[in-house]
């Protein structure tokens, strides 16, 4: 291939620098119109800052103003052109007639250049075609270089085509002319003397000539053609393959991972519609040129129209590729609540990442959503065309056209008033509630519809897998089914098959990323080393845990949801989900600040603080009670003992008094552990007090509620000092832990009786 028919195939930034190298001392159009003869010049030989090669020099001019005097152009624009390279021959002329070391100067360095910068493509595609290549470059860069590279092929083939097209028209024309000179001289047989007779002989031999090397050269070129059109759709097959496969994989990945949290790759999916709508208009492209292509090979057949090879079956593997692309392209945007409760109003959204494109929208396709079971889910997975899609459920409102968003340039359709009205469950209901919230179910939603009157598409994706409960009750197993599928489902895996135990590490990950979705914050090595110890208690329960490698660990679905804890009435899972819970509605702000430790036991925090200063306190969350959070705290000087203060729970905490301001009530905490001031940290938290008025605004006297602890308040009603024997009466040894309690307080009185939490 000739260098100026390679550097033609630039693009992006190597384009424009080419485009630079030319200009008024140099036209392009000189280059491309004599391109062959420049690059077959030896401009090498000579030396532009060598006087002695002027004569060389003047030489190689006056053969290219001859070139571009004698260059033949035909077609339609043949004047325009030849009157265009008229006026480029004297510009030359002016420009180098006295300096013809110049422009053998300018050529060469354009020479080089183009060297350069097609050496530079070259190397680029080579690593766009190589796996190898595309881990180098990346992704993202070895997509869009891809389809630069494409795109450039597209514009060559559709050229070609137009080319083929003149050519087969002007063999029409000289076939024709060829039919009428054998009807001449087949009719004018005793017209015409035999001279005339002989010179039309000749003329009709000639044009026959001229026609069999035109057949020969249109079978070269027509197979020529078809080629670029097989390699043109493996390229795109190639780069279709990396977006579908990895890129829009990684995304849902990610979707999967976040469950109902927002999605944070939004520019990652606006980035794959941008990318999709690419594939769709090069797909597109080349399916109007190679319908184009047939058509002249049927209407002008040569030998090569009945042959084998790859340009045979263009057609179909274009449609293949373009039905791949959109059937991929439809997907779930914001998936439904995955643990669904029936008779609950919820929200999906789907979108067509190559729906702007191909004016889909224009015929306003209708979307129609229905509930299916694993059963269906695995039919569906294993023959997209099955019709084993029967809802199991009834949902309202489930039926709305996609619409085209002008501002996001996004085909979609929202459905924002969805209700599951019941539902029929494959499983025994006789096996309880747990049974029941380990049934998975999907959402499924199709659509039909047809591009441009030519290419009739089905479409379906399924949701994430969906939970469905009746009950409030349901929510803890039924998340632990969801986390579960979420967390360790493989990308494209056969619905809802998933590992029965993972590793320790991969479980952490998963528990860590779970736990900061629901409180703002993730766990800490140390926190997730406690976890570790507690489940290893169920699986050795008379062991000791401390030397065991948490690496080589196996977390089952059985130790996690199944068995209890040890001593305990209650699973792992209970216990951690309603501890998130507790965090993400009643102490979200205490432990994103880290004013709670949380997770340690109290054997532990007892250890800590007998070595703190009394009135220190470590905030942790129970072990014997599930959403639990307690007080420990220091107390005396002398004899140091450690009390645990019974725990609140959510219920407790919600709607009555804050926890922060329950820990200024507490006169006898001073010190947050290890050494902050109480005040300092949990100041910032604690409501603002109302201006010190006896009375309301209806004559009524007022009154608050405050936390107090009874062994610890005198028999005035006031608080003793916590260091004073009084205040030991009640023995951290010989109860389990100091109940707390709230009272109804004046500006002066404590109000009884006590209300037990």
């Amino acid at each position: 291939m000739a260098l100026w028919e390679k550097a033609q195939q630039l693009s992006g930034a190597l384009l424009e620098e080419l485009k630079g190298l030319y200009g008024a001392h140099f036209p392009i159009e000189v280059r491309h119109y004599l391109a062959l003869w420049i690059e077959s010049q030896p401009w090498s030989e000579i030396s532009p800052d060598n006087p002695y090669h002027q004569p060389q020099a003047a030489k190689q001019l006056d053969m290219l103003l001859r070139a571009l005097q004698e260059l033949t152009i035909s077609g339609n624009e043949a004047f325009i052109i030849r009157t265009q390279l008229e006026g480029l021959r004297t510009h030359i002329m002016n420009l180098y007639q006295n300096r013809p070391l110049e422009l053998v100067r300018i050529i060469q360095n354009c020479l080089l250049k183009e060297s350069e910068l097609v050496k530079q493509h070259d190397n680029l595609n080579m690593l766009v075609a190589s796996p190898q290549g595309m881990q180098a470059l990346g992704n993202s860069s070895a997509i869009q270089r891809g389809l630069e590279m494409i795109s450039r092929l597209t514009q060559n083939t559709q050229e070609e085509c137009h080319t083929l097209h003149t050519r087969q028209e002007q063999f029409v024309i000289q076939y024709q002319e060829v039919i009428k000179l054998q009807g001449n001289l087949t009719q004018g047989q005793g017209q015409h003397t035999p001279e005339q007779v002989e010179e039309l002989q000749k003329r009709k031999e000639k044009m026959e000539a001229h026609l069999a090397r035109e057949v020969e050269e249109m079978h070269r070129f027509r197979k020529e053609l078809g080629e670029r059109y097989h390699k043109c759709l493996q390229d795109i097959s190639k780069i279709q393959s990396i977006v579908l496969d990895q890129e829009l994989t990684s995304w849902k990945r990610t979707q999967r991972l976040c469950g109902q949290e927002e999605n944070p790759n939004k520019k990652e999916l606006d980035q794959l519609q941008q990318w999709c709508e690419q594939l769709a208009e090069l797909l597109w492209r080349n399916r109007i040129q190679i319908r184009q292509y047939e058509t002249l090979r049927s209407h002008l057949l040569i030998s090569d129209s009945q042959q084998p090879g790859p340009f045979n079956n263009l057609m179909k593997t274009v449609n293949e590729l373009l039905n791949k692309l959109i059937t991929e392209c439809f997907i779930v945007e914001k998936q439904p609540p995955q643990v669904m409760k029936t008779n609950n109003r919820f929200t999906a959204e789907v979108r067509l990442l190559v729906g702007s494109k191909l004016n889909i929208h224009m015929s306003t396709p209708e979307v129609t959503v229905s509930i299916i079971n694993e059963k269906q889910s695995k039919a569906i997975f294993h023959d997209p065309l099955s019709t084993s899609n029967e809802s199991v459920g009834e949902i309202l409102n489930c039926k709305k056209n996609m619409e085209y968003q002008q501002s996001s340039r996004n085909v979609c359709c929202k459905f924002n008033f969805m209700q599951l009205k019941r539902v029929k469950r494959a499983t025994d209901k006789k096996g309880g509630d747990q049974t029941v919230t380990e049934e998975k179910f999907a959402l499924l939603f199709q659509s039909n519809f047809s591009i441009n009157g030519e290419l009739d598409v089905s479409v379906k994706c399924l949701s994430l897998p969906v939970v469905v409960v009746v009950h409030g009750s349901q929510q803890p197993a039924a998340e632990a089914t969801i986390f579960w599928d979420n967390s360790f489902a493989e990308p494209d895996r056969e619905p809802f098959i998933v590992p029965d135990s993972v590793p320790w590490p991969s479980f952490a990950d998963s528990l860590n990323r779970y736990f900061t979705q629901q409180t703002g914050k993730g766990l800490t090595q140390k926190n997730l080393e406690y976890l570790a110890r507690r489940l290893m208690s169920i699986q050795n329960p008379t062991g000791s845990n401390s030397d065991w490698d948490t690496s080589q660990f196996k977390v089952s679905k059985q130790i996690v949801f199944k068995e209890h804890l040890q001593g305990r009435g209650f699973t792992f899972w209970d216990w951690f989900y309603k501890t998130s819970e507790l965090i993400k509605t009643c102490l979200r702000r205490e432990w994103n600040a880290n004013l709670i430790l949380g997770f340690l036991d109290k054997r532990e925090a007892h250890d800590m603080l007998l070595r703190c200063q009394p009135g220190t306190f470590i905030v942790r969350f129970t072990e014997s009670e599930p959403g639990g959070v307690s007080i420990v705290w220091v107390k005396n000087s002398i004899d140091k003992q450690v009390y645990d203060l019974a725990p609140w729970n959510r219920s407790s905490l919600q709607g009555m008094r804050s926890f922060a301001d329950r820990v200024r009530d507490l006169t006898h905490l001073f010190t947050l552990f290890p050494n902050i001031g109480k005040d300092e940290a949990f100041g910032t938290y604690y409501t603002a007090q109302e201006e010190d008025q006896e009375f309301n605004a209806q004559g009524y006297l007022k009154h608050d509620l405050r936390v107090v602890i009874p062994s610890l308040v005198g028999a005035q009603g006031q608080f003793t000092n916590p260091n004073s024997p009084a205040s030991s009466i009640m023995s951290p040894m010989s109860r389990g832990g100091v109940s707390p309690r709230i009272v109804s307080q004046n500006h002066f009185l404590i109000l009884r009786p006590f209300c037990s939490l």
